[in-house]
């Protein structure tokens, strides 16, 4: 699972996303020297019981746990041990932390965390503020006047929201909880899968677009896996409030970016438009790297999505392309082999995260290494209850000093969305 850091605004309709994990080591972002964690030898840690890891993986929620103003009870998606504090203030994790607690039948701290989240949805105030009006920020950051939103609102990241608080709200029967989660529909419906409105396509391409910033400024391209993943949300917010246009949406956004499977099975990172917007076209179907590779993560959640959608011919011939390594999935894949592809220069290394959700497709598609693949992601919870991100292939240690709320969470329980 690729580390976010901040993005750049690039022109005035056009957002970079968050740069990802591959982005920092090409940057030479993380330390050569091995870095000193309290994780332990892979392996011993799966000879906890399933309560036991559950357990201590509660205890170390409250590392990224923010307790002050208004953004109290919200959770931050890393903690580094090594500075012995987290970082990156998320909605997106942070409804992933409601969903796991409700999954764990803590329904109050769900609850708590649902409150926070509807303090940061944007209510359409400000320049261009009906671009992001319904969404949620994908960042929250601490500034000497307290805690603001950043700049960018991502697709993805409120859709994740979106789900959180329709769970909730089926274990509350809160109308508020479901009502923003329509608000956030409408604004994936209105704005983000309208790019031709606002200039940025051509035409209606039936799909959210990937972000857009604070002052309206549009990434106009439209993440593949991610996006098919978080699609069930659309159909789930359809029925429970009778409105089928949520549904139509999901239903268009399948059959575009369906179209983004190859031959082999492997999925396209994104579709790009282009800038200026051109007309569509199959070869704009691209990988995440000018070298080639996708990043294994949302990869495998698009294979998730088209076992979820009932297409598991799809999810086999993507299975087929997946190269595992006895259940252990690198960071990064080649596009047209689906074999680890790694930038020039980095070190391999697995992701922890991706391997959690290969163990789900495997236990589905009845893989051979989907017991190699639970094994793997439990052997690799730390003495502190926590998760590191990324496993260091050669040393068979952990990359760097930074634990995953989001990999702790999917290695305790499933948190697929419903649909």
């Amino acid at each position: 699972m690729p580390i976010a850091v901040p993005a750049i605004v690039k022109s005035v309709r056009r957002a970079l996303c968050p740069l990802s994990l591959c982005a920092l080591l090409a940057c030479g972002g993380v330390a050569e020297e091995p870095v000193e964690t309290t994780a332990p030898e892979l392996g011993r840690a799966e000879r906890k019981t399933e309560r036991q890891a559950a357990a201590s993986f509660d205890r170390w929620l409250e590392r990224v746990r923010e307790t002050r103003g208004e953004a109290a009870d919200l959770y931050y998606a890393y903690y580094d041990t090594a500075e012995s504090k987290p970082w990156f203030l998320s909605t997106m994790i942070s409804a992933e932390v409601l969903r796991y607690e409700l999954r764990r039948g803590h329904v109050e701290k769900a609850r708590r965390i649902g409150d926070a989240l509807l303090r940061w949805q944007h209510d359409g105030s400000g320049t261009n503020g009906d671009r992001i009006q319904g969404a949620f920020p994908s960042e929250i950051e601490h500034t000497a006047q307290g805690f603001r939103a950043r700049y960018l609102y991502d697709s993805s990241d409120s859709m994740a929201v979106m789900e959180g608080l329709m769970d909730l709200y089926e274990a509350t029967s809160s109308d508020a909880y479901l009502n923003a989660a329509r608000m956030t529909g409408v604004w994936l419906r209105d704005v983000m899968a309208r790019g031709d409105r606002y200039g940025v396509w051509l035409a209606p391409l039936g799909a959210p677009m990937k972000a857009v910033t604070n002052v309206g400024d549009f990434d106009n391209r439209i993440a593949v896996g991610r996006t098919l993943f978080w699609l069930p949300v659309l159909d789930r917010l359809s029925r429970l409030t009778g409105d089928p246009s949520f549904a139509a949406l999901a239903a268009d956004a399948r059959a575009l970016l369906s179209l983004g499977q190859l031959d082999s099975g492997g999925y396209a990172d994104n579709y790009d438009p282009r800038w200026p917007a051109e007309a569509f076209s199959l070869s704009n179907f691209e990988a995440y790297g000018a070298d080639g590779s996708v990043v294994a993560d949302d990869s495998i959640r698009a294979g998730l999505a088209a076992l979820h959608a009932g297409n598991r011919d799809a999810a086999q011939r993507f299975a087929g392309w997946l190269v595992s390594e006895q259940g252990r999935i690198p960071g990064y894949l080649a596009l047209d082999s689906g074999a680890a592809h790694f930038p020039q220069g980095n070190a391999k290394y697995y992701d922890v995260f991706s391997s959690a959700l290969y163990r789900k497709l495997g236990a589905a598609l009845e893989l051979a290494d989907a017991a190699d693949a639970a094994r793997f992601v439990s052997g690799s919870q730390a003495t502190d209850g926590g998760w590191f991100w990324g496993w260091d292939a050669a040393r068979q240690a952990p990359v760097d000093a930074n634990q995953s709320t989001l990999t702790g969470a999917w290695a305790i329980v499933d948190l697929s969305p419903r649909g």
